[in-house]
């Protein structure tokens, strides 16, 4: 154009492109991605498609959380399946583990059940006096006694009817040792007849009058105790001191049963009876032995100290020692209480063989009062003698009900010691200790010859018997003759202390105090935690007149028996011969609030006022 302007061209349109492919979905996605809408048929199918991944990735979550519920839930099942196999797998073992008398409901007559006579009524009674003797048997192996009608759980396994209490019935009989007890009563032409069976084909039987039902239970009860039970009620026969009939009894356990659980109790009760009613202690500590290799810990444990206890009366300090020990270790870690109970009193025990006595006071003290299986005693009488051994003679006597033969013997309280001999023999015990112990006590009350008679009949492998011997030589004034017999005794019995130590005192007071020091020294080395010999030692050294070495003598046994008022008197004697006034005071007044025997505190007085005049 003249005036230089142009005309602008029309802008021609851009050709679509041409497909690339048959499939709409890839079509639709051409399109979206050059930024053209999609449409038709393509633009229909992608819509869909896109709505068909959102449902699919829903349900896909659905089904992730379906499938994680179902394996919960099947942890769940599984841990309550467990849960339900432990718990059976519990009252298996436990039932395995049952091994005790079960008294079932008699069978009574009509008319004896409207009289109040129930069938429970009668098995009550045989229960009753199960459990009297079971008790009274004190045994280690002692039985659970139970009756039938009243243990049901009430607790019952959904949609099968069947109670726990069930289960655990039928793996105690499947898989115990439990004796279950059946019978009946049955009228006869003069009364009743109680008949009551042990489920091994054994019965046992009692007739009397219909009013005697009640004593006719307890026979039965008794009479099915000794059949079921034979050991036990050996047992409790021999504590009722009617050991000549349990010695056949046992004597036909050994012959007859195949376990070997019931043969080592049934050796450990012929044991005592053998050691401890016929007074044959070499053929009592045998029988222990053999009670000692039979499959229980426990009961093996006891009869091996039951040995050592015998080896000790009979003064075989070591061989005693030596059993303990064994005592000990077959125990080993055995669990529970009355394990803990024999495992503290072997401990303190042993310590005392060995004459730690302030040891053995210790570990046994918190054991004092606690009564256990197998034994009669709560170990007061025990603990007592330890603490008459430490010369704390009040607290001592304390604990016991009566006197105490031990812990008298070490309080050296010998007009009781007399007492409680001649009272036992009055009642018919003439084992050799209770002799001995007569005759010992008549020595130290000045009748060496009325001892000499009561001696007499007591065998020689008699340790108390031998020191009892060479005592009543001594005061009798044969010297020479006491000598010899205290010579022989410590080669019979070596090791023995307290041989020892009557000995040096003999010879102390004889005037031989070098000889008693000589004696005394042996004590202390054979037995270094032991005030006794330390303080007679000192006793010897103060009488030849070395007093700076008999002081250190009762420094050192102090803090070993620190309330026995004989050593704080004979160390302020001491301290007051070194010139040391204020500090042998300090010594006399603590012997004069502590135990001291009326000479002792005659000699006291005596020394107290020597130093303040």
């Amino acid at each position: 154009m003249a005036d230089g302007t142009t005309t602008p061209r029309a802008k021609r349109s851009r050709k679509a492109r041409p497909p690339t492919t048959p499939d709409p979905i890839e079509i639709a996605m051409e399109a979206e991605a050059v930024g053209q809408a999609p449409h038709g048929v393509a633009s229909q199918v992608l819509t869909e498609q896109l709505q068909l991944i959102r449902t699919q990735t829903k349900l896909g979550r659905w089904q992730i959380a379906s499938e994680r519920a179902s394996f919960a839930l099947k942890v769940l099942t599984g841990g309550a399946g467990m849960a339900v196999a432990g718990a059976l797998a519990a009252m298996a073992w436990q039932a395995s583990r049952s091994d005790g008398l079960v008294v079932e409901a008699f069978s009574v007559p009509p008319a004896l059940v409207s009289r109040g006579a129930t069938g429970e009524v009668v098995a009550r009674g045989v229960l009753d006096r199960l459990g009297e003797l079971d008790r009274a048997a004190n045994s280690l192996q002692s039985v659970r006694i139970a009756d039938a009608w009243t243990q049901d759980t009430k607790i019952e396994v959904a949609q099968t009817g069947v109670s726990l209490d069930d289960v655990q019935r039928l793996l105690r009989r499947w898989l115990g040792h439990e004796t279950h007890l059946t019978g009946e009563v049955v009228q006869t032409a003069t009364g009743v007849r109680i008949t009551a069976r042990t489920g091994v084909g054994r019965t046992v039987t009692a007739e009397g009058s219909a009013e005697q039902l009640p004593e006719l239970a307890r026979q039965t009860g008794e009479a099915l105790f000794r059949q079921a039970r034979p050991v036990q009620y050996a047992e409790y026969l021999n504590r009722e001191g009617r050991w000549a009939e349990a010695k056949p009894l046992l004597a036909q356990v050994l012959k007859t049963s195949d376990d070997p659980l019931t043969r080592a109790a049934a050796a450990n009760a012929l044991g005592q009876i053998t050691a401890y009613s016929e007074f044959r202690y070499a053929e009592g500590i045998e029988w222990f032995r053999r009670a000692a290799e039979g499959p229980n810990r426990l009961l093996g444990a006891v009869s091996l100290r039951d040995a050592a206890s015998v080896a000790d009366a009979l003064g075989h300090n070591r061989e005693s020692i030596v059993l303990t020990r064994q005592a000990l270790k077959r125990l080993g870690r055995e669990p529970g209480a009355v394990a803990e109970w024999y495992r503290a009193g072997y401990r303190a025990n042993l310590a005392a063989l060995e004459f730690d006595y302030h040891t053995a006071a210790r570990l046994l003290r918190p054991q004092v009062g606690r009564a256990n299986a197998g034994s009669g005693g709560t170990y007061r009488n025990t603990y007592s003698f330890y603490l008459a051994a430490l010369h704390e003679t009040t607290a001592a006597q304390r604990l016991t009900a009566t006197p105490y033969p031990n812990t008298e013997v070490s309080s050296e309280n010998w007009p009781v010691t007399l007492a409680i001999a001649r009272e036992q023999r009055a009642r018919g015990d003439a084992s050799p200790r209770i002799l001995a112990l007569e005759a010992f006590s008549l020595v130290q009350l000045g009748q060496p010859e009325a001892a000499l008679e009561v001696i007499a009949t007591t065998p020689v492998d008699c340790f108390f018997c031998a020191v009892t011997r060479a005592m009543i030589l001594s005061r009798q004034g044969d010297t020479v003759g006491a000598e010899q017999a205290f010579r022989a005794m410590d080669q019979l019995y070596p090791g023995q202390i307290t041989a020892l130590l009557y000995w040096g005192r003999e010879r102390l007071r004889r005037g031989d105090a070098q000889g008693a020091l000589q004696v005394f020294r042996r004590a202390e080395k054979l037995a270094p935690r032991y005030a006794d010999p330390v303080v007679w030692s000192g006793e010897a050294l103060l009488a030849l007149g070395d007093d700076k070495a008999a002081e250190e003598a009762f420094r050192k046994a102090e803090p070993l028996a620190p309330r026995w008022g004989r050593l704080h008197l004979k160390w302020g004697e001491a301290l007051a011969k070194l010139g040391k006034a204020a500090e042998a005071k300090a010594q006399f007044s603590q012997a004069a609030a502590l135990d001291l025997t009326s000479a002792e505190r005659a000699e006291l007085q005596n020394v107290t006022r020597k130093l303040t005049d």
